[in-house]
């Protein structure tokens, strides 16, 4: 058994060792490392995307809803994850889809339009029988030729239209096949499409169409 004076020193080492090694503070989150930065965009203000994310597409719709589509900005076919997120402006999302993180290839299936005058570009979600397409795509539909939008998601169940919410503003993101290639993202079989609705909306003729 040790003595009085031991047992007395060896408490004030341990003393002296705690008192002159406190636990660090936390840091600061790390940041992303910027070689391992796939997307490049600005969060967009009021989105359901956040900070860590880029909103590859984002609008509001009618009756006071919103849909963004979020992508991690480290990304990649593989690794990091693609959700549809559509709901009330200023609360949080009603659905989300993929419901689980899930890798872009896995998330959702995409493709590019052409035509004459302009061209456009559509990814699709899918849950259960429904699918939830959000698009952009512009052309000469306007009165004489003029260039119009057509921007907005399109809900449809087994193969068929059944909603149809065109944006209320003009769609904020980057659907294309720059950020298709990077995300690994196709049609899901040879044949997938996707026809535009109807309505469009007048814009600027000399907005740039070329990016599809």
């Amino acid at each position: 058994m040790p003595t009085r004076s031991a047992a007395i020193t060896l408490l004030s080492l341990t003393v002296c060792v705690a008192t002159a090694s406190p636990a660090p503070a936390a840091g600061p989150a790390p940041k992303v490392r910027a070689d391992a930065v796939t997307l490049q965009g600005p969060t967009v203000a009021g989105s359901f995307c956040s900070t860590a994310e880029v909103a590859v597409f984002h609008c509001p719709t009618r009756g006071g809803k919103q849909v963004s589509v979020c992508a991690s900005r480290t990304a990649t076919a593989q690794a990091g994850t693609l959700q549809y997120r559509f709901g009330k402006r200023g609360g949080a999302p009603e659905i989300r889809l993929p419901a689980k993180a899930t890798p872009p290839a896995r998330s959702a299936s995409a493709d590019t339009l052409m035509f004459s005058g302009g061209g456009g570009a559509w990814l699709r979600f899918r849950s259960g029988g429904h699918s939830y397409t959000v698009f952009t795509a512009m052309g000469r539909w306007g009165a004489g030729g003029v260039h119009a939008e057509k921007e907005g998601v399109v809900v449809e169940r087994a193969g068929r239209q059944v909603a149809f919410l065109p944006c209320e503003d003009v769609a904020e993101g980057q659907l294309g096949p720059e950020l298709f290639g990077k995300l690994g993202l196709g049609p899901a079989t040879p044949d997938e499409g996707f026809l535009l609705p109807d309505s469009a909306r007048v814009v600027n003729p000399r907005r740039e169409v070329s990016r599809w």
